[in-house]
């Protein structure tokens, strides 16, 4: 496996410094959650115009697997760790005070992933990037 995901769009909007990209959708990318539906067959991501690229343009635009399989891992083992943390923390005072302790943990761990959210962000550390033009004789 590479170290990187290549995808090859087409610029179908402007807005600032940024470019929308749409894709068709491969297998790989059908849960994924980097890019926006557009349709069955089809995806969006938003990302910034390095390559100072026009509408209609074709583009390369890669997201590294790690920084992906490090998004997943904080969006959903942080919360479940949460969860069990506060469910073994309160499981010695009974039933319901674990399950009300560990949703209080789980709710502070969303709580914790959204301001980690606004920091990713500004530093757009899982952000997909442009990497070069395409010409349709390269893609083939």
């Amino acid at each position: 496996m590479s170290s990187q995901t290549l995808h090859t769009g087409t610029v179908v909007a402007l807005c600032g410094d940024r470019a929308v990209i749409r894709f068709s959708r491969s297998p790989m990318c059908k849960h994924c959650g980097a890019c926006f539906a557009a349709g069955e067959t089809e995806m969006e991501t938003s990302v910034e115009n390095t390559l100072r690229a026009e509408v209609g343009e074709r583009v390369a635009v890669e997201l590294p697997p790690r920084r992906l399989l490090k998004a997943s891992v904080l969006a959903y083992a942080l919360p479940l760790a949460a969860l069990l943390l506060g469910l073994l923390l309160g499981s010695s005072w009974g039933e319901v005070p674990a399950i009300v302790l560990g949703l209080c943990c789980c709710a502070l761990a969303y709580v914790l992933l959204r301001i980690l959210d606004r920091k990713f962000s500004r530093a757009r550390t899982f952000e997909p990037r442009m990497l070069q033009r395409v010409n349709s004789t390269e893609e083939e």
